[in-house]
């Protein structure tokens, strides 16, 4: 992934935590590597199993389960890339938990994110908890930390039927990532 975009001239990327687990034990000059190739990783995405609500694993189809990887692991690939952002996605999670709940537990990661110098953001999905912007500004207010923001996705902006008029309401600073599809 670090030699394509070095290739095609992108300066960073984002990994998966299972990514870096798989490069991780075959190759222990993982940071060294994107060194030499001039690439930063910018974003591990996504944390999918702390949120209340959540999926268990065995609710989850089978090719998606590799996934669905530990908090512990997230900030292990996080600090070891030298990345600045945690992702924290409610993928397929229960869509009737309340925000109060989910702001905690973002709080909560947050806390052990900036640990390891890293920040956190929601991603809001359809259907799940975070269904919409709206709601992932909620929460981010609510868990009240200086260390969390938003990801904004553009399909799931426009999937949520988010419009315009909302996207002008976003405040500066309130989006840490932005994923463009």
């Amino acid at each position: 992934l670090a030699e394509l975009a070095r290739r095609g001239g992108f300066p960073e990327i984002t990994v998966h935590p299972s990514q870096y687990s798989i490069v991780k034990s075959a190759d222990s000059r993982v940071r060294e590597r994107l060194d030499d190739l001039g690439v930063t990783v910018g974003v591990i995405d996504a944390l999918m199993t702390y949120l209340p609500g959540s999926a268990r694993l065995d609710e989850v189809p089978p090719h998606w389960r590799k996934l669905m990887v530990d908090l512990d692991e997230c900030l292990e690939a996080a600090e070891a890339l030298h990345a600045r952002t945690l992702n924290v996605a409610h993928f397929l999670g229960d869509p009737t938990v309340k925000r109060n709940a989910l702001a905690s537990a973002v709080r909560q990661v947050a806390d052990r994110a900036a640990e390891v110098g890293v920040r956190v953001s929601l991603e809001f999905i359809p259907g799940t908890g975070i269904p919409d912007l709206g709601a992932a500004l909620d929460i981010v207010r609510r868990a009240d930390h200086p260390g969390v923001g938003i990801l904004f996705d553009t399909w799931h902006f426009l999937r949520s039927g988010g419009t315009p008029t909302q996207l002008a309401e976003v405040t500066h600073g309130q989006v840490f990532e932005v994923q463009i599809s």
